[in-house]
Order: C-alpha cells, then structure tokens, then sequence
C-alpha cells in the first residue's frame, strides 16, 4: 500500500474516531448553574474515562482555577453573578493554552461580541448532545495542536 493512501486511512480512523478518545487524558472544568447539565455531562464524560470538575457558579470557577490547571473550560453563558464572557475575562484564561468554549440555550449575538478577545474558540447553542459538545471539544483540541 502506498504511503499516500497509509496517511489517508489514518486520516479516517481519526476523524472517525470517538471524540471521548482524544479527551481522555486532558482536564475538563464545565461551569453551569443548571444542576441537570453539571450531572449529565459529568456523568457522560466520566463514563469515557474523561477527567471533569463540575462547578455551579462563575465565582466557585474562579477559585477551582486558581488552585489547578484545565486543559478545556466550558462556561455556561446566564450565571449568577457574571455572566460566562465576565467569567471568562476574570480568569484570564486568554493568556492560558486551554480551550475554551462559552454555552447557552438564550443569548443575542451582540452579547457575545469580543468573545475571541477573552479566549473564547467556540459557542455551543443549548440544546445540544453530550457528542456534539465532545465533538467539537476533540476538534478544538486538535487544532491547538497543529498550532
């Protein structure tokens, strides 16, 4: 078989592969006030191997961040308190090598203006699935790499 067809089935088998596969050995911090989504994506990800903190509000974010470090941060964008572009910027995470992504089920475009100045790479819209959102995380993980 010839080298050009040897990378293009690695290609495939990575683009095919399971998302949770490249999440696996990177620290996730998911912040949301909505108990249901902190336990459903706990659960999600921990049952892949994946390690995750959940926290429910900007301000506990804040302080998880300040004692480790996290290779993907997931922000709802409505918490109480600030709000996840607020949140974002107060942990300085734009100066940081994590990917970051910003969540919410109801905001207006203008709301998020100047999110890639904060760092922010993605926003999901809710609802989304456990895959979409595992997806997209594998797929920013990549193109950091190729960085």
């Amino acid at each position: 078989m010839s080298s050009a067809v040897n990378k293009c089935n690695e290609k495939e088998k990575r683009h095919n592969m399971d998302p949770f596969e490249k999440l696996k050995n990177k620290k996730t911090l998911l912040v949301d006030d909505d108990g249901l989504i902190r336990d459903s994506l706990n659960m999600a990800f921990l049952s892949r191997g994946c390690d995750i903190r959940t926290v429910e509000s900007a301000e506990r974010g804040i302080e998880v961040l300040r004692q480790e470090h996290f290779d993907i941060i997931v922000s709802d964008f409505k918490l109480p308190g600030m709000n996840g572009m607020e949140f974002f910027e107060k942990t300085g995470v734009s100066r940081g090598g994590s990917v970051n992504v910003l969540i919410s089920g109801n905001v207006q475009e203008d709301e998020l203006e100047g999110r890639e100045k904060l760092g922010i790479h993605e926003f999901l819209e809710k609802p989304f699935t456990v895959m979409t959102l595992a997806g997209m995380l594998a797929g920013l993980i990549e193109e950091q790499a190729l960085n």
